[in-house]
């Protein structure tokens, strides 16, 4: 129940992962924390070289951050973590027209790349691995991962289903934005100052690697992990222990699209999202306090909830109603999308914005990027940068989401 957003609601093990990128020949060490199951993979991945081009123009090491004001620090500096293997090599392609989208090798060489040349700011990390044995990767952007202080945090994720390429995309372009603008661009600067912006970049990799297997689309949505019936496959995003497989759109059935999983979290790619953000907790406080999922299409922005059609049921407080309303709103007014209730799009169950909002108190939202599935590469820059002033806003507004509705900060402490 979110009765305070950013309050967690149940003991959490602290996250300890606080190093720089070790740079050498043109590899990154990045750390990982597996899942809590235990499998086999199905397809191990052939390994090579992390040599790679950057994604656009990721520009010179950062420069030295100017000095702010200082953060409380709550825990120590931790020790680095272990190295991951290489980035593999390449073993799938888009179809013709849609090559500027990132494969799996590419996206990992992209931010392994980037991470290499900002060691200061950006820390990549594996945050679990899929069925499949691909690493799941996660960035966080800040002025302060050295310093052991947890300044107000912000969640961007995308790729949860595997044909919503363009999910995949976002994240990557923040990372770009914020990157290329530390040190050039004082809006930018002053936000990787003050927060910690955390990048999953794709969270269902077998997913999206399979839905262009042979070098065609095939209009695969869930994980690949295998259940007890033969079929493939969980909805990730009907997987989350909220009201799971309660209501909507969602199925008991293996053989759906929807399939809800056997159990909360049954698929690891959700239990490395679960334990990603509930290490995030740090004195008794969550450090993230907004979050977005980015999902394909119909430029839509959809708060919580989506299992029911009441705007304030029984595990929502009008005051956090109110803000997660604004926030949409503003955010919508910023990139021309329409702004409303998931429900009103249709009812579901089990998604990661109701189990953020609900279980961890962060004030999250879904949004729905394009017009369609599968969109050209000639939508990419313009879809993303249509939203640059919307994800700027919302980690901005992370320090006090609350400011949203009040002109004062103090109910943020």
């Amino acid at each position: 129940m979110a009765t305070l957003a950013g309050a967690g609601t149940r003991t959490r093990v602290v996250l300890g992962v606080v190093a720089l990128v070790a740079v050498a020949a043109a590899a990154v060490t990045i750390g990982t924390t597996g899942p809590t199951a235990t499998r086999t993979p199905s397809l191990p991945l052939a390994l090579a070289s992390a040599t790679a081009a950057p994604l656009g123009t990721l520009g010179p090491p950062s420069p030295a951050p100017p000095s702010i004001g200082p953060v409380v620090s709550l825990m120590p500096t931790p020790s680095p973590p272990p190295a991951l293997p290489p980035c593999p090599s390449e073993t799938e392609h888009f179809p013709a027209g849609y090559a500027a989208y990132h494969t799996y090798a590419e996206l990992c060489r992209a931010v392994v790349a980037a991470a290499a040349a900002h060691p200061d700011i950006a820390r990549l990390t594996s945050i679990g691995i899929s069925w499949q044995g691909r690493q799941i990767f996660a960035m966080e952007i800040s002025a302060h991962l050295a310093d052991g202080t947890h300044p107000p945090g912000v969640l961007f994720d995308g790729g949860t289903h595997g044909l919503e390429h363009l999910s995949v995309e976002m994240p990557l372009a923040i990372m770009g934005w914020l990157l290329d603008g530390y040190g050039k661009d004082a809006t930018v600067t002053r936000l990787v100052q003050t927060r910690a912006i955390f990048l999953v970049f794709d969270v269902n990799p077998d997913g999206a690697a399979f839905d262009i297997a042979g070098g065609r689309f095939h209009e695969w949505r869930k994980n690949h992990q295998p259940n007890a019936d033969g079929t493939i496959g969980t909805d990730l995003n009907r997987n989350y222990d909220d009201h799971w497989g309660c209501c909507g759109l969602v199925s008991a059935k293996p053989g759906s699209s929807y399939y809800r999983g056997g159990a909360p979290f049954s698929a690891l790619e959700t239990q490395a999202m679960r334990d990603f953000v509930e290490r995030q907790v740090f004195g008794g406080h969550q450090e993230i306090r907004a979050a977005v999922a980015f999902h394909t299409s119909g430029r839509l922005i959809l708060w919580p909830y989506g299992y029911t059609r009441t705007a304030i049921p029984d595990d929502m407080t009008a005051g956090d109603h109110a803000v997660l309303v604004a926030l949409a709103k503003h955010m919508a007014k910023l990139n021309g999308y329409i702004a409303e209730q998931a429900s009103s799009l249709y009812v579901d169950s089990g998604t990661a914005r109701d189990w953020y909002f609900g279980e961890q108190g962060i004030y999250a939202f879904t949004v729905e990027l394009g017009t369609g599935t599968y969109q050209r590469s000639s939508v990419i820059a313009s879809e993303t940068a249509r939203n640059r002033a919307a994800v700027l806003y919302l980690i901005e507004m992370a320090g006090c989401p609350s400011k949203a509705i009040e002109t004062s900060a103090a109910s943020c402490g």
